[in-house]
């Protein structure tokens, strides 16, 4: 839950000249894969509403507090069930 709201950022430089240089139909930079990845964790993670930080929190110490995600009977699903 906490890499989810504070993301650590992994030096991927290797990873990047191994696996991923040259899979691409057009050629993409270091650089650009990592602003790239910085432009996601803003819009999923700065940019996610106060209450839907505070839902995750709750749910992480048990006690979800259900309507501040505003989506009836997701409580009840299965794969919610499965995670409390």
């Amino acid at each position: 839950m906490a890499e989810g709201l504070r993301p650590r950022r992994k030096d991927i430089a290797e990873e990047f000249r191994r696996g991923f240089v040259g899979m691409t139909q057009a050629p993409v930079s270091l650089d650009e894969l990592i602003a790239a990845r910085e432009a996601l964790i803003t819009i999923i993670v700065d940019d996610m509403p106060t209450a839907h930080r505070e839902f995750l929190v709750g749910f992480k110490t048990g006690e979800p507090d259900w309507d501040l995600i505003g989506l009836p009977g997701i409580a009840d699903l299965p794969a919610v069930r499965w995670k409390q």
